[in-house]
């Protein structure tokens, strides 16, 4: 018991510092959970609460599921889709959209690389899902951060949105996309 809670503290403790001022609205929220999914009180997971079904519904499809006894439609999903990446020294951003009929629980990473070099940046998974038809950008990643000191490369960046496919999505084929510079 006391490892799982010191688990809990730990994780909770790695959320905190992964939160910053990005300014991309997706930032994990300190109150999140994030290690233990147990019903709790004010003072953290109650130690004696079972543990979720590997197979129960989360967040949003959970409360849909027991408003209404049913899962949520499972036609609905969303649908990341990697729009454009932007240089403005010192940074690069990439847009994405949520071209789906429905949003997603949970936060994904996005990885920007230079295709000249492979040199890679990827984010922590900062980055929430839009409402449909909506776009979002990351915040600034820096050019240096994929060997692009000067912030003038010349030749292709690639990016991708929610690289450790964390959110079911209806098309996995668009998250993917290249720029030349």
């Amino acid at each position: 018991m006391v490892g799982r809670l010191a688990l809990a503290a730990l994780a909770g403790v790695i959320a905190v510092a992964g939160c910053g001022d990005d300014d991309d609205g997706g930032a994990v929220d300190a109150a999140t959970p994030v290690a233990d999914a147990r019903p709790g009180t004010p003072d953290g997971p109650r130690a004696d609460a079972p543990l979720p079904s590997p197979d129960a519904p989360a967040g949003a499809d959970a409360a849909a599921a027991d408003a209404s006894g049913v899962d949520a439609d499972p036609g609905q999903v969303a649908d990341l889709k990697a729009d454009s990446i932007t240089r403005d020294a010192p940074y690069y951003r990439v847009r994405y959209c949520n071209v789906g009929d429905a949003t997603a629980e949970g936060m994904f990473r996005v990885r920007i690389t230079n295709v000249s070099t492979s040199e890679t940046f990827e984010t922590p998974p900062f980055f929430a899902v839009p409402a449909p038809g909506e776009c979002a950008e990351t915040g600034g990643i820096t050019c240096g951060l994929i060997g692009d000191t000067a912030c003038n490369l010349r030749g292709d960046v690639f990016g991708f949105v929610d690289s450790s496919n964390a959110i079911p999505e209806g098309d996995e084929t668009n998250n993917q996309i290249v720029v030349t510079f």
